[in-house]
């Protein structure tokens, strides 16, 4: 990570109720920032299970990840339905994607100077949610990342759905790259993530007993003296202290233990959906040391709040999203995948090898309007000799739109 913050998602909506597009960019955001940041440098079983879990439990159609290190070009791809006829339709896509995505690349730098579009763009038969190039243009490691579905119109509900693939991704790579370390920080976030989640799935309005012990027997089973674990309540937008492992904290209003952790300041952002957790310790007699990050009580909230829009309430559909990815899928996303390794991928078939090198070939003729030689052609730009060019042309019977067809040289 740079240190720099995540643009905050915008409030603000029409009077028609359109969910904003920066929640796309937003998400995108996240997954791009996590990518780039300085832990790793190339896909690993990590990234591509964290991928493909998150595209399953949205529902995603495509979910492709274009990863450049040093000219070489990778594509990790999950989601359901996914084939190869519709990756290499991505692949033919990506000189409109760097087009598309070069006004972006300012994004992370100053994201207020970046306009955000209406509209989602469109491309290759692809109904693109959202794109982002990170880091500057003359950067040789880069990301082009993108969130699509077919070209079907989305619903308001899909939208709100994608726009938590940031917090989704985040959350389950970090939690995959802890667990590779043994680190019982991770450990901890996922059982309190798991108990999160099961709150919200069953819409508790009150603590009984049995579920302040099963509290209690997380934080003792972690060692932690001083833990809380909070709610944030949509309706009045306001914390609930679900549990606290010292007496004297439940009498406490919550805004106040959360005061005494992560300061005036820190609420505010743990309100505004911007994610915070206190690292939790076993030592000490000091105040609550450990704080989960806010989660919303209520999970049939989304249909409702996407149906209508009130800017400024605080249940507006922006905040939803926010504390959503907590509340409803976060205990899924942090579910354990199986130990066994994962199948790879078919090989492709000659016939689907023979037509990939088709398109590309095609692809470059066209970008260099049927330049074969020169420092500028296709040859140049594939990185094979002219003849060799020459001859796959004619192997795949090729030709050129401004080539006489055989009627007319006939005349």
């Amino acid at each position: 990570m740079d240190g720099r913050e995540a643009d905050p998602i915008s409030v603000s909506e029409s009077s028609h109720g359109s969910p904003p597009v920066s929640w796309v960019e937003h998400g995108l955001g996240a997954v791009a920032e996590w990518l780039l940041s300085a832990t790793f440098e190339r896909f690993d079983d990590a990234l591509r299970g964290a991928l493909e879990e998150t595209a399953r439990l949205l529902h995603v159609e495509v979910a492709t990840l274009h990863w450049s290190t040093g000219g070489a070009t990778e594509i990790v791809a999950g989601g359901k339905g996914l084939d190869r006829s519709l990756e290499a339709m991505l692949a033919r896509a990506h000189d409109d994607l760097v087009a598309l995505t070069a006004r972006n690349v300012r994004w992370f730098a100053d994201p207020s100077s970046v306009a955000r579009s209406t509209e989602a763009p469109r491309f290759g038969g692809i109904h693109a949610l959202g794109v982002l190039r990170t880091r500057s243009a003359s950067d040789e490691r880069g990301l082009l990342a993108v969130w699509a579905t077919d070209a079907r119109p989305l619903s308001h509900s899909e939208r709100a759905q994608m726009a938590i693939v940031g917090e989704l991704f985040a959350s389950g790579l970090a939690r995959r790259r802890a667990e590779a370390r043994g680190d019982d920080l991770a450990r901890f976030h996922r059982v309190v993530a798991d108990v999160a989640g099961s709150l919200a799935s069953a819409e508790t309005d009150a603590l009984d007993a049995t579920l302040e012990g099963a509290l209690g027997s997380v934080a003792e089973a972690m060692g932690l003296k001083r833990a809380a674990i909070f709610l944030l309540d949509a309706e009045t937008a306001r914390f609930r202290l679900a549990y606290a492992s010292s007496p004297a904290v439940r009498f406490q209003r919550s805004d106040e233990v959360l005061g005494q952790v992560v300061g005036a300041h820190g609420v505010e952002r743990l309100r505004s959906g911007r994610g915070l957790v206190a690292t939790p310790s076993s030592e000490g007699e000091g105040g609550v040391t450990a704080v989960v990050r806010p989660i919303l009580l209520g999970g049939k909230l989304l249909g409702a709040l996407v149906a209508e829009s009130g800017p400024g309430r605080p249940t507006d559909a922006a905040a939803l999203v926010r504390y959503q990815c907590i509340a409803d899928v976060v205990a899924q996303s942090l579910a354990r995948r199986p130990a066994a390794p994962t199948s790879s991928p078919r090989p492709l078939s000659a016939t689907e090898m023979r037509e990939l090198e088709r398109v590309n070939l095609l692809r470059a003729l066209e970008a260099t309007s049927w330049r074969i030689g020169g420092p500028s052609g296709a040859a140049q730009r594939i990185g094979v000799s002219p003849s060799t060019l020459r001859d796959r042309i004619r192997a795949h019977g090729l030709q050129s739109p401004m080539a006489p067809s055989w009627r007319s040289r006939r005349r």
